[in-house]
């Protein structure tokens, strides 16, 4: 993340939390009726739902775990609740129901307002409710089996672009099936992102060496899509140029396969900012097989003006009851994009066409600093169109994933469109050059255009001794 970006988001983070207009308490009386302070109607709005960041240790610039500590933030965290900008929230209301919607209530929005107005009481010592007990272990509970990096690596200062993988045979002589994962960062000060790849033991693929030469064949050529420029991937300024992948997207979905990474990235899940661990609903799972290794892509953005040293690990917990439904993460994503120098609302698509039944569970929409909007919308074989999810304020700094509280179903042959926004422009204050052409690439500073999607097929049976397997 650059500077001046990581400098917005913990200035917009120092506005923290809750604030409303009207003058209803928490459990929707009148605020009229009596004194609202802190120990009695505010402190538990703050337990839960700031202190899981706002603490110690953690990405909140301050601590907000007791009343002296929030008192000097009262008028900024109602400003920021007020406009909605905290607790961190991206998606329209209006589309889609998520099981992990952080907006606060009116009620709870309203009681902080009353509390302000009314000159931040604390209240009686009595009234305050237990504080909550955090660990800063591991959030998912203890893991059933832990993997570290093998390599410890050293990033030296003022290196805004790391990235390095490492790849780690899991010796699981049976395939095992995940509940839960979590990546932890070694080092939080300087792992931007990770993410968690499967190499599959009898694959004729090497990931990484995969993910260095992906080529474009949709259109009879055999040229690389990626190359190395300054040392990071980035897709060829000889690349063809694709906005609108799903224009160009044949009836039998060639131009997907060759375009999606999903053919040779077999992600299970990420760590990146404002996003939790990855857990699935009861009877879920993620599938890794016996023989599989692991693979950590590791971004790191080093701004502390010292050498740095991570060595990150991931813990998975297996099911512990019979699961019915394998879960798949595909990308869909377009990478032959183009943004052009100083663009305000340059306009790129991508396109998945669904070949089973399936149903989604999950979206978690990705861009970079350019990053506005992104819609995503399904049309149906019947001739039936509607929008999935909808983010109007994109922003890069909360990489937020957006789990459905009923799984999607989505027949075989529904068109699933990623429609997004980029701001290229000297307005955009996040932009890090305003005059620069942009392509795909792994640079913060280059864009990506991906919604990563995770379902399962209608039609998947999973065997009978699944449990017996994933405690082995």
């Amino acid at each position: 993340m650059s500077r001046g970006a990581l400098s917005a988001a913990l200035s917009i983070l120092a506005c923290v939390m809750v604030a409303g207009l009207s003058t209803v308490n928490s459990s929707g009386q009148s605020a009229a009726k009596g004194v609202v302070t802190f120990n009695k109607d505010v402190a538990r709005i703050i337990q839960n739902n700031c202190m899981v960041c706002h603490r110690p240790g953690q990405i909140g610039p301050m601590s907000l775990t007791n009343y002296k500590e929030v008192r000097p933030w009262a008028k900024a965290i109602r400003e920021a609740v007020v406009r909605r900008t905290m607790p961190p929230w991206h998606a329209d209301p209006h589309y889609g129901n998520w099981s992990n919607d952080r907006r606060l209530s009116d009620a709870d929005i309203s009681t902080i307002s009353a509390w302000v107005d009314g000159g931040v009481k604390e209240g009686e010592p009595g009234d305050l409710p237990k504080s909550p007990v955090f660990s800063d272990d591991w959030a998912i509970g203890k893991p059933d089996v832990v993997f570290t990096m093998k390599e410890e690596q050293i990033i030296q200062a003022n290196s805004p672009d790391d990235y390095i993988w490492q790849t780690i045979p899991t010796n699981f002589t049976e395939d095992k099936y995940i509940q839960a994962l979590e990546i932890k960062a070694g080092n939080p000060a300087i792992v931007h992102h990770a993410a968690l790849l499967m190499q599959e033991a009898d694959s004729k693929k090497d990931l990484v060496q995969a993910r260095n030469k992906r080529r474009q064949t949709a259109s009879g050529e055999d040229k690389p899509i990626f190359e190395k420029i300054d040392g990071i991937n980035r897709v060829s300024l000889k690349a063809p140029v694709l906005d609108d992948a799903c224009s160009k997207i044949s009836a039998d979905g060639a131009l997907e396969r060759s375009d999606s990474s999903t053919d040779i990235m077999n992600l299970l899940g990420g760590l990146a900012p404002g996003k939790g661990p990855d857990s699935f609903p009861e009877g879920m799972v993620l599938k890794i097989p016996a023989g599989a290794s692991l693979v950590f892509q590791m971004h790191y953005a080093n701004f502390t003006g010292s050498v740095q040293r991570d060595r990150s690990s991931v813990g998975l917990i297996f099911a512990k009851k019979p699961p019915t439904k394998r879960i798949y993460c595909a990308p869909i994503s377009n990478y032959l994009f183009e943004i052009p120098a100083g663009a305000s609302n340059h306009l790129a698509t991508a396109c998945y066409t669904a070949r089973e039944n399936i149903h989604i569970i999950r979206f978690s929409p990705h861009m970079h600093l350019r990053g506005k909007d992104m819609e995503v919308s399904a049309r149906y074989p019947d001739g039936r169109s509607e929008t999935l999810l909808s983010v109007p304020n994109y922003f890069f700094s909360w990489q937020i994933a957006y789990q459905a509280k009923a799984p999607l179903a989505v027949p075989k042959g529904t068109r699933i469109a990623v429609t997004a926004h980029f701001d290229n422009s000297a307005n955009n204050k996040f932009n890090p050059d305003s005059k620069a052409l942009l392509r795909w690439g792994d640079s913060t500073r280059d864009e990506m255009l991906s919604c990563v999607t995770y379902y399962y097929v209608d039609d998947e049976r999973l065997p009978n001794n699944v449990l017996t397997q994933s405690r082995k």
